[in-house]
């Protein structure tokens, strides 16, 4: 027996099925675009100029 409150069981079941729920979802979109499992996935250490610039050149955007 854990001893918890109502309350705090109920919020503890509320978490567990909203997680469940957000993975089901992404779950779901993968199968329908497989990137978009990916996307924001990644840290936004470099911006995308610079990394256009890195994959393009310096004249990236250059008119």
């Amino acid at each position: 027996m854990t001893h918890l409150s109502k309350s705090a069981v109920v919020q503890q079941a509320l978490e567990a099925h909203l997680k469940s729920q957000r993975t089901h979802q992404r779950r779901q979109q993968a199968t329908i675009d497989p990137i978009d499992a990916f996307v924001g996935s990644a840290p936004r250490a470099v911006s995308t100029d610079a990394w256009l610039r890195q994959t393009r050149g310096d004249d990236w955007g250059q008119p």
